[in-house]
């Protein structure tokens, strides 16, 4: 499975580094459940939808841009629709800033393009992997769990310290 969206240069500038720290950990999350995640900087792929293509012939739609205050999720199994979304996949990963092999190659290139240090971002996550985040973070999100956040943080760590097999 694939998920593709694109983050214009412009917004990574403008956004604040929790904002990248926050999108890089969302990202390893999906790559640990092993949905390869392509990136496309071209603002012309800006309205397009956040999707999973899953296999056989559906996708699922999960957005909260556009969405209001409110996390937006669909499946869609028309084809006229899942041609159009496999072809912007297809754009996406021809466009890709966090091109790699695998998901550690995948992560690396994504941390570069959000002006994130791997190796700083690595050992950070090493470091808090084993920690009970429940008992030092105070969530204020809906949108993310302690569960999700510690298998990010984990993830990370092992892809940083090729501990995972991260393809």
């Amino acid at each position: 499975m694939s998920r593709s969206f694109c983050i214009p240069e412009d917004s990574v500038r403008r956004s604040a580094t929790w904002e990248r720290i926050l999108l890089f950990l969302s990202v390893a999350l999906m790559e640990s459940f092993r949905i390869t995640v392509f990136i496309c900087a071209d603002p012309r792929y800006s309205d397009i939808d956040g999707v999973v293509v899953g296999p056989g012939s559906r996708a699922i739609v999960a957005n909260w841009v556009r969405a209001g205050n409110a996390w937006s999720t669909k499946v869609t199994t028309s084809p006229h629709v899942l041609r159009g979304y496999r072809d912007n996949i297809g754009d996406s990963i021809q466009l890709s800033v966090n091109a790699g092999h695998d998901a550690r190659e995948r992560l690396q290139s994504l941390a570069a393009y959000l002006g994130l240090g791997w190796h700083q971002l690595g050992k950070r996550c090493e470091q808090l992997r084993d920690s009970r985040l429940s008992g030092i973070y105070d969530l204020r999100s809906h949108l993310i769990s302690f569960a999700g956040l510690d298998r990010s943080l984990k993830f990370v760590a092992a892809a940083h310290g090729h501990h995972c097999n991260c393809s």
